[in-house]
């Protein structure tokens, strides 16, 4: 069969944890009056995905996922002892941002 997920809303940090004292959230808007790397973006929304499936004989497939009614499906095809994971880098969001955890793992 299928897979089917749904992404949450996308939202960037306000900043991070770092050495370099010009790293700081300012509490403005733009998120940093300084910053060159998209300074006004705070969300996001996925543009594509994909999903890889691990056959029973060990045979590794990449599925595109499509965007319908609201979840992400990827017509896998998944038989038994099939396993299919959303995979680190496998949601690109419309700025060009990936994922940097994989999903769990699930199996027909």
């Amino acid at each position: 069969g299928s897979v089917s997920f749904a992404i949450g809303a996308i939202a960037y940090p306000r900043t991070y944890k770092s050495s370099i004292p010009m790293i700081a959230d300012d509490k403005g808007n733009p998120i940093c009056k300084r910053c060159t790397f998209r300074p006004w973006a705070s969300t996001a929304s996925v543009a594509s995905a994909k999903v890889l499936v691990r056959r029973a004989n060990g045979h590794i497939d990449t599925v595109a996922a499509s965007f319908v009614n609201g979840r992400w499906v990827a017509a896998t095809k998944l038989k038994a002892g099939d396993t299919a994971w959303v995979p680190v880098a496998g949601v690109h969001d419309s700025y060009g941002e990936l994922n940097g955890a994989a999903s769990p793992v699930v199996s027909r």
